[in-house]
């Protein structure tokens, strides 16, 4: 597949809500998708941040310690969120070069 080309923070896309993904013709950028963010070294990106306004995204959270473990998310929901929040630093493939301290909570469950 192939590597695409980035949204940079302030691209006004970046604040834009995506719609929702059809069922057709999504495998290409998939592929494309995680082809990026592998190569930009990343763990998630959404559809918008290459200029894809779809509710989707992929990530990838174990590929740096050596085992790949990609997920695809398409139209997802949030159902539960655990009430225990987890502390670390996070970066943003369209927010280069910054991380910023982030509290998110421990478990979510997603539909």
């Amino acid at each position: 597949m192939s590597v695409r080309s980035i949204l940079i923070w302030p691209d006004a896309r970046l604040s834009q809500r995506c719609e929702p993904v059809g069922p057709e013709g999504l495998d290409d950028l998939i592929a494309d998708m995680f082809d990026t963010m592998y190569d930009a070294q990343g763990r998630g990106m959404a559809g918008a941040q290459i200029g894809v306004m779809k509710r989707l995204f992929v990530m990838d959270s174990t590929w740096k310690e050596g085992t790949k473990s990609p997920m695809v998310m398409i139209n997802p929901t949030i159902m539960a969120a655990e009430r225990i929040p987890v502390a670390g630093d996070e970066g943003c493939l369209s927010i280069p070069g910054l991380l910023i301290p982030v509290e998110r909570p421990k478990a979510v469950t997603v539909q």
